[in-house]
C-alpha cells in the first residue's frame, strides 16, 4: 500500500509541485493581507479599550464559524476561485495577528513608556522604538500561529474552485 502511494506521487509530481505553488501563493497572499489589516488595528488596539473589546469579540466569534460556511458566504459575494479562498484565510489569520500584537503592547513596561516621553520622544516615536520592538516576539507568535493554520485552512479552497493542495487531497 506504501509503495502505491509513493507511486501516485512520483506519477504526479509535476501536478503536485503547480498545485503546491499555488496553494502557498494564496496562503502568503492571506497572510500578508492579515498582517496588513491585524497590525494596525492592533496598534489602535491598544489606545482604546472599547475598540479591543469589541475587536476581539468580533475576532473570536468569526473564528468559531466553520471555514465551509464562510466559503460557502464568500463565493456569491466574491466569486468562484481563489479570492473567496484568499477572503475565507484572511478572517481566520486576523485573529493570532490581533492577539498578539495587543497582548505585546499592552505587555510594554509603562515605566519605559514614561521614560522615552521624558526624553522627549514624540507618541510615533515611542511606538515605533519602544514598543513595537519589545512586542515583536508576540507579534511573530501570532504570524506564525496565522500561518501555520493558514496552510491548513487554505486546503477547504478546493470547494471554492480556488485549486491549490486542497484539489489533490478532494
Amino acid at each position: 500500500m506504501f509503495d502505491s502511494l509513493i507511486r501516485v506521487f512520483l506519477e504526479r509530481r509535476v501536478e503536485l509541485g503547480d498545485l503546491f505553488l499555488e496553494h502557498l501563493g494564496m496562503t502568503v497572499t492571506a497572510v500578508i493581507v492579515s498582517l496588513v489589516i491585524g497590525i494596525p488595528l492592533g496598534i489602535r488596539m491598544q489606545r482604546s479599550r472599547a475598540l479591543a473589546g469589541a475587536l476581539l469579540g468580533a475576532a473570536n466569534v468569526l473564528q468559531s464559524i466553520p471555514s465551509i460556511a464562510f466559503l460557502a458566504f464568500f463565493v456569491p459575494v466574491v466569486g468562484i476561485g481563489a479570492p473567496s479562498a484568499v477572503l475565507m484565510v484572511v478572517v481566520y489569520a486576523l485573529l493570532p495577528i490581533l492577539k498578539g500584537t495587543h497582548a505585546g503592547l499592552q505587555g510594554v513596561d509603562p515605566k519605559l513608556l514614561e521614560v522615552a516621553r521624558g526624553m522627549g520622544m514624540s507618541e510615533w516615536q515611542r511606538l515605533r522604538t519602544v514598543s513595537l520592538p519589545l512586542a515583536f516576539p508576540y507579534i511573530m507568535s501570532g504570524v506564525r500561529v496565522s500561518a501555520v493554520s493558514s496552510v491548513g485552512t487554505m486546503t477547504i479552497a478546493a470547494f471554492a474552485g480556488a485549486g491549490g493542495l486542497g484539489w489533490f487531497v478532494n
